[in-house]
């Protein structure tokens, strides 16, 4: 998410769907610049997000904890499948 205001809207629309947390992996806009900010309505200051410089693992450990991903990336992005 190259646009501040796109990852600030994601945050806004991940707190109402009841996430748990935002990740910004890989070449991500800040997510906690005033653009963000002001995009994601006070989400971000609610909503736990982590800034991560490498894309997230595709191993089982999110499955073996309940966890479910959910992200969206560019075309020509990794596709995770919920089998692991």
């Amino acid at each position: 998410m190259q646009d501040p205001g796109n990852i600030g809207a994601i945050t806004r629309v991940a707190e109402a769907g009841g996430a748990s947390c935002v990740i910004a992996a890989g070449a991500s806009a800040d997510p906690f610049g005033w653009k963000a900010l002001r995009g994601s309505m006070g989400s971000a200051l609610r909503l736990p997000i982590v800034s991560a410089e490498e894309r997230v693992s595709r191993g089982r450990p999110r499955t073996q904890h309940g966890c479910e991903v959910i992200a969206a990336v560019p075309s020509g992005g990794y596709r995770f499948s919920s089998s692991g």
